[in-house]
């Protein structure tokens, strides 16, 4: 139960210094922008994509999802609302359905199945087989 609730102080902490951060960024905040059904579904994205269970996941879905934001606002503009939450539904279906566990989870088990565990000596042995 202790570190559960270390494991929440930390993670209120952090939440509340991006809030701070982004709240400088945009110099202005307003509750119906801020809380819209488009940045929860962009956190909820890149958390989703870079995978659930790891530390990193999120981090990596950040910088695939931010480009992939940006790209979209500055191709479609205003002229076709929507279609970018469509195109979001379509990444996250595609990368639901062919990594289910997330990219940094997914490309982790495809490392450790390519490279294999390296067999690691203490230092002592290696002095004595040398």
């Amino acid at each position: 139960a202790r570190y559960k609730l270390v494991a929440v102080l930390i993670s209120a902490f952090l939440t509340a210094l991006g809030g701070t951060f982004y709240a400088q960024y945009i110099f202005y905040i307003e509750p119906f922008q801020t809380f819209s059904l488009d940045f929860s579904v962009l956190l909820a994205m890149m958390a989703i994509i870079g995978g659930l269970g790891t530390v990193w996941g999120p981090v990596a879905g950040a910088f695939l999802v931010t480009p992939l934001q940006e790209i979209l606002q500055a191709e479609l503009g205003g002229a076709l609302q929507g279609l970018h939450l469509v195109i979001y539904g379509t990444v996250l279906i595609v990368v639901v359905i062919l990594l289910p566990q997330g990219i940094v989870p997914s490309i982790a088990a495809w490392a450790k199945r390519t490279f294999g565990q390296r067999e690691t000596r203490p230092a002592a042995s290696r002095k004595e087989a040398a």
